[in-house]
């Protein structure tokens, strides 16, 4: 029973590699050529770019050493000397394995980028050592075993994140200049996530959240005050019209008795609103300052500046 369990083992080993290392379809064949044909039509009429995700869609499919080639001569032209050197470094293996002649000239082409290949250190600061902290590198993980390493990267602009349980996230976005150059970048010391919860705040960092019933007595008070300001404009008026109808002993005619009479009552309504619309505003502006506040969650944003790299640092989060 031994025996044929471990024979049944071995033939399952077989089958997988023989899986794993099927030959591809016709339709793949023919998709890679024609994906490889219109990446050297792209390279000529000079769009880099585009020529270069045609090789790169075209080794996907099948790996050939003419395809790597061209991928790696076109990330060269593109200015991304770390794919051209890892690219001519892939051409160079491929090519022994074939027995192809040109290994030795993919070397070469390797060789002779290596000193103008631009490196970035991802250094942590020592307080910073955590058993979850997580480091990316333009979205992909960068292994524990890589941090302090100067690892070759394109010129141009890259993101760095950091992300710990418990800690407020960090990322800096830097751009990359100067061949043979080696950038350093301290990730630093993650902030808890309740230092930020728990600080004081500033005035303009909240933003309070008054309800309906709020503005609704704060309008009030506003109409009332309004209200008693125009009848007591309106008492004056009427005061002043029934003068001319008195005398010095006080004798006034019967439209001036009028006119003081209404004055009076307009007096006293105005009183009354001034009083009604004073209290409804002091209520509201209770009501406002017992109103719920939210604080924003701001992001802080530092430069980052360094002789071959210029970034930004970002903390937290909106």
């Amino acid at each position: 029973m031994q025996s044929r369990h471990g024979l049944g083992s071995f033939l399952l080993v077989i089958v997988c590699c023989a899986v794993a290392h099927a030959a591809p379809s016709h339709d793949d064949l023919a998709t890679a050529d024609a994906l490889y044909t219109d990446g050297k039509h792209l390279a000529l009429e000079g769009r880099v770019a585009e020529a270069c995700s045609r090789f790169e869609a075209s080794m996907a499919l099948v790996s050939r050493l003419g395809v790597q080639i061209n991928l790696a001569g076109c990330y060269e032209r593109a200015g991304k000397t770390a794919s051209a050197w890892v690219a001519f470094g892939e051409a160079a293996a491929l090519a022994h394995r074939l027995a192809d002649s040109r290994e030795a000239w993919a070397w070469q082409r390797h060789n002779a980028l290596e000193p103008r290949l631009a490196r970035l250190a991802i250094m942590l600061d020592a307080r910073v050592a955590s058993a979850d902290l997580i480091v990316k590198r333009d979205g992909a993980v960068v292994p524990r075993s890589a941090w302090g390493i100067a690892v070759p990267v394109d010129p141009g602009e890259h993101m760095l994140d950091a992300e710990a349980q418990g800690r407020v996230a960090w990322s800096m976005r830097l751009r990359v200049t100067g061949e043979g150059k080696t950038v350093s970048i301290t990730v630093p010391e993650l902030a808890r996530e309740h230092t930020a919860s728990s600080r004081t705040v500033t005035s303009d960092e909240l933003e309070r959240r008054p309800s309906l019933a709020t503005w609704i007595v704060l309008g009030g008070g506003a109409a009332g005050i309004a209200t008693g300001f125009v009848f007591g404009v309106s008492a004056q008026s009427l005061w002043h019209q029934a003068q001319p109808g008195c005398d010095s002993s006080n004798a006034c005619s019967d439209r001036a008795l009028d006119l003081i009479a209404r004055s009076r009552r307009d007096s006293t309504l105005s009183r009354g609103a001034f009083a009604v619309g004073g209290a409804a505003l002091l209520g509201g502006v209770l009501l406002y300052l017992r109103s719920p506040r939210r604080s924003d969650r701001r992001v802080q944003i530092a430069p980052a500046l360094s002789r071959h790299a210029v970034g930004v640092t970002v903390v937290g989060g909106l």
